[in-house]
Parts: structure tokens; C-alpha cells; sequence
């Protein structure tokens, strides 16, 4: 029964990572490059983001998928990196599966901190473009 509650829960982190990841493609278009599993800069490689995204002329987006806090965690602690110790030109955003993903106190931190947060279960499409108007900027975004 563990190995099937561990895989159970493989299957729905992979599902998850899957949609976001069709749904970002799909808003973000041909102009904005993905990159998996990559570091927003190469000065902040510890931890590296689930996606990447990098439109011309526009400083980087790390997406950190929110599935536990310990992933949110890693998105703050590369924020205040990227912000307070190597000064880098990025953005950092939680994409964050559902409510119950995170406990309140890691989702309040996320959400004062983190240049976006957003809930992408019951409103992917939402939630993707709050992430386009981030990676974009808003007066293209818009258009």
C-alpha cells in the first residue's frame, strides 16, 4: 500500500508538471523560450527552476511548481539570493497545484515575497497568464 500511496503521488506531481507545462507553451507562445529544470541565471544554480522562461529583452522567470512547501522554500530562499546577495535581473513565481498544496504559513510567506503566486487547479488559464503578464511585462501582455 506505501509503494502505491508513493506512486499515486508521483503520478498526480507528474500530471501536474505536465499541464502546467502544455498551458504555458500554449499562452507564452513562439516568442518566449522554456527551459526545464534550469538555474533563472547562472549565478543562482543551486536550485534550479521548473521552468525557465525568457522572452527578448526581458530579465528571466523561474517558475517553481508549489507542490510542498520545502519546493516554495527554495523558490523564496533563490528570491532573496537573486534580489539581496547577487543583485540579478530575474523574476521568481510559485505555481502552486491547488490551496491545500502548501501550509498557510510557507503560502504567506510566498505570497509577500514571490514576484507571483498562482493557484492553477479550477483556473489554468488564469493562472498561466498572471505568469505571462510576469515574464512579458504588462503593456505586452495585454495586446
Amino acid at each position: 500500500i506505501r509503494d502505491f500511496m508513493l506512486m499515486t503521488e508521483y503520478r498526480v506531481a507528474s500530471t501536474f508538471r505536465d499541464d502546467a507545462e502544455k498551458m504555458l507553451r500554449e499562452v507564452l507562445g513562439e516568442g518566449v523560450t522554456l527551459s526545464e529544470n534550469a538555474p533563472v541565471t547562472s549565478s543562482l544554480s543551486e536550485f534550479p527552476a521548473d521552468f525557465v522562461l525568457q522572452a527578448p529583452d526581458r530579465p528571466p522567470v523561474g517558475v517553481f511548481l508549489g507542490m510542498s512547501d520545502n519546493r516554495i522554500l527554495e523558490a523564496l530562499f533563490m528570491q532573496m539570493r537573486a534580489r539581496h546577495e547577487v543583485q540579478a535581473q530575474c523574476a521568481i513565481v510559485a505555481l502552486v497545484e491547488s490551496g491545500s498544496s502548501l501550509s498557510a504559513r510557507v503560502r504567506q510567506q510566498a505570497m509577500n515575497r514571490l514576484d507571483a503566486v498562482t493557484e492553477f487547479r479550477s483556473d489554468e488559464i488564469a493562472a498561466v497568464q498572471r505568469i505571462r503578464r510576469e515574464v512579458l511585462g504588462r503593456a505586452f501582455a495585454m495586446q
